[in-house]
């Protein structure tokens, strides 16, 4: 039955006849949901402030403090309480309410298909698979938008919904008072260039400050990102929105991330001893000093080279603890399973896909943009474009030389 289900969903599901308990969650892991079969009960929710409410002595995770230091976010399954996960992606959870006791199957999953296909007409298929995903994201009964940064993924949504819904569609955008910081002028270009004024709605530094602790309420789970899409989804509901399309997935898909050009010296790094990998002698203001984080053992190791904040010395003193205690945490908090042996251009975008992706751009989008009532969909996390672009040949998906080149050519 779920393999059939599409789209973006987080539900639980009563069968009173066998008093079975159902948690599901959708295959790109769009939406959020958190259980605990701890205390002989299930308790689940898409916060993970509910347990606190719960009446069960759920307990803090000590892990998760390190966690948040080395990644800026707490990666699943984990969360700030010790009995509390996440439910993987295209997977559902079946809970016997009798015997109390529950198992998790995976009925969805999205594989880079080995050697890939040199399809010469990529570029074509490609805009007919991401209309298609417009059309589908665009259904709707109240006011819909999208969220307009001023770049390519945004004016690729954008320019499409203009022409399913005949400009209908309203582009939102934040702006920034300070030049160096705003994309107003990328902005206006697709602005001009659609005939619609659209909504800009600027940020100062006095709205910020003001706002930041109701922000940081919001937040659910701890992260250092958000703030951007607390405000956007902000001023659209204040515009009469209800729902927005949104941007995030074409990165991790095409290849617009620094990770795509890096990985290949990265994974050639990580194959060095590890004792060597540990102790890499870099100045302490160096951010090539992330490179020991190479010495974790697979894709986990080379994400924090990429993408890592703090580093395990500097853990260990804000934390007050032993640096090998760190280490320790962040080694029993490794990813087990990862993308294998798959060459560089799908090993990024496996690692960008389940690993920042998921743990930090869509929990933060699902958290702000609910807080306001806002609906934040994602067309280029639809099942049919996936699947196509992991059919694809590294060499038709990714260039050193032009980022997001399969995406920016095809429109």
């Amino acid at each position: 039955l779920f393999e059939k289900f599409r789209g973006m969903f987080a539900f639980a599901l009563y069968d009173d006849s066998s008093r079975n308990l159902f948690l599901v969650r959708d295959p790109s892991g769009i939406k959020p949901l958190y259980y605990s079969q701890s205390f002989n009960a299930l308790v689940f929710s898409s916060e993970v402030r509910a347990f606190s409410v719960s009446g069960f002595p759920f307990t803090f995770n000590p892990h998760s403090t390190v966690l948040l230091m080395a990644y800026g976010h707490i990666p699943e399954p984990s969360t700030t309480f010790s009995e509390v996960q996440m439910l993987p992606k295209g997977s559902f959870l079946k809970y016997d309410c009798v015997a109390s006791k529950g198992d998790i199957y995976s009925y969805s999953h999205f594989n880079f298909k080995a050697g890939g296909n040199k399809n010469i007409k990529a570029f074509a298929e490609l805009r007919s698979v991401i209309s298609d995903s417009v059309k589908r994201h665009l259904l709707a009964d109240a006011p819909i938008g999208v969220f307009l940064s001023g770049g390519l993924d945004s004016g690729i949504l954008f320019a499409l919904a203009q022409q399913v819904r005949n400009k209908e569609v309203q582009a939102i955008s934040l702006c920034f008072e300070e030049d160096s910081y705003s994309e107003k002028k990328y902005q206006d270009i697709l602005l001009q260039g659609s005939g619609q004024p659209g909504i800009q709605a600027q940020l100062g530094f006095d709205e910020f400050e003001d706002s930041l602790p109701k922000v940081m309420e919001d937040m659910d789970m701890p992260s250092c990102d958000g703030l951007n899409t607390w405000f956007i989804s902000k001023y659209a509901r204040s515009s009469g929105l209800k729902a927005a399309l949104s941007g995030i997935g074409a990165d991790e898909l095409f290849g617009g991330y620094p990770s795509f050009n890096r990985m290949q010296w990265i994974h050639h790094l990580h194959q060095w001893p590890r004792i060597i990998r540990k102790n890499i002698p870099f100045p302490s203001d160096s951010k090539l000093r992330r490179l020991r984080y190479l010495a974790l053992p697979g894709i986990t190791g080379e994400y924090l080279a990429l993408r890592g904040h703090f580093q395990p010395d500097q853990i260990s003193k804000v934390l007050n603890m032993d640096e090998s205690q760190v280490w320790e945490i962040l080694e029993e908090n490794s990813l087990q399973l990862g993308p294998g042996r798959l060459r560089s251009g799908y090993r990024a975008g496996w690692m960008e896909l389940n690993l920042y992706m998921k743990n930090q751009l869509l929990r933060d989008a699902d958290a702000m943009g609910m807080k306001h009532s806002v609906e934040i969909r994602i067309p280029f996390l639809d099942s049919s474009l996936i699947q196509f672009c992991m059919s694809l040949h590294p060499s038709v998906t990714y260039s050193k030389n032009n980022s997001k080149k399969l995406l920016s050519e095809a429109f």
